[in-house]
């Protein structure tokens, strides 16, 4: 549970540096370059895996290059939706992707969404409409973060039948090396901005937040049932919320933290509906 805490505080640390760095670098090359550095630091934990070169079979590449281009467009979404809101609105509306994921899941999975789900779905966008219209008008930008949990939620539906096949640490290792490869491409339309020696240097710290955020998550999730754990990530809104006061002394609204708050409520329903599916799954057995 500490490591999950942990991970979730370094997490949002890395989305606050990365929002910072979004006034000066193009988005792509954000992208390639987090994605590049994060590579270098997770390969030798990746490679202690001992399944980092198992093989993809033919059959999985479809699904592991659609789950690639739905990441790549959700962190390409993400980082723009960051460049022009608060960190804790956006971190808030990416935190959607549960929904989402529940309804992709009852629509291409066949599963079955029950009133638990359904009450999370209808609370959840309810915290939505609070964020991204507080007077009634959406916002463009605030529609940034929702498509961007919208690809999320389709790269974890992939997710949830490749790792059936593929290994982990493989489909870890190619989703960073192909969204490091698809922010260069982004760059053939513009120059190369070469970061200072400042910029670079929180560039390389948000990639350590970004590495060691996932590796503690791994650490926790051996350690502790998804369960216990799954109500912990929501501390990273709280932990947005503070950055984002600390560094550019933005505080949520009561529209907007009323929708934060109801966002995570809807996300613990959701973790409840799954508690009880697999209370009952057992049940039958």
């Amino acid at each position: 549970m500490l490591a999950m805490t942990v991970a979730s505080l370094l997490l949002a640390a890395n989305e606050a540096i990365i929002k910072w760095l979004t006034a000066t670098l193009p988005f792509g090359q954000l992208m390639s370059l987090r994605s590049g550095l994060s590579l270098v630091v997770l390969l030798p934990f990746l490679l202690r895996g001992g399944d980092w070169g198992a093989a993809v079979g033919w059959r999985d590449w479809p699904l592991l290059l659609a789950r690639n281009l739905a990441l790549t467009a959700s962190v390409f979404l993400f980082f723009w939706g960051l460049s022009l809101l608060p960190l804790a609105d956006t971190m808030a509306l990416v935190f959607t992707a549960p929904l989402f994921a529940t309804l992709f899941g009852a629509w291409l999975l066949r599963e079955e969404v029950g009133r638990w789900r359904c009450l999370a779905l209808a609370v959840g966008f309810g915290g939505v409409l609070l964020i991204t219209a507080p007077g009634g008008r959406i916002g463009w930008a605030a529609l940034l973060p929702v498509l961007a949990a919208v690809g999320l939620a389709l790269s974890d539906i992939a997710t949830r039948r490749l790792m059936r096949r593929a290994p982990g640490v493989t489909v870890l290792l190619y989703t960073h090396a192909f969204i490091a490869l698809a922010g260069l491409a982004t760059l053939l339309r513009q120059d190369w901005l070469w970061p200072g020696l400042e910029e670079a240097s929180w560039l390389v710290a948000a990639s350590l937040l970004f590495s060691a955020g996932l590796l503690l998550q791994i650490l926790a999730l051996r350690r502790a049932a998804v369960s216990t754990l799954a109500p912990l990530r929501y501390l990273a809104l709280a932990f947005a919320v503070l950055l984002g006061w600390a560094i550019w002394g933005q505080l949520p609204g009561w529209s907007a933290l009323a929708g934060i708050v109801l966002i995570a409520a809807s996300g613990l329903l959701v973790w409840l509906a799954d508690i009880r599916s697999a209370r009952l799954f057992r049940e039958k057995l």
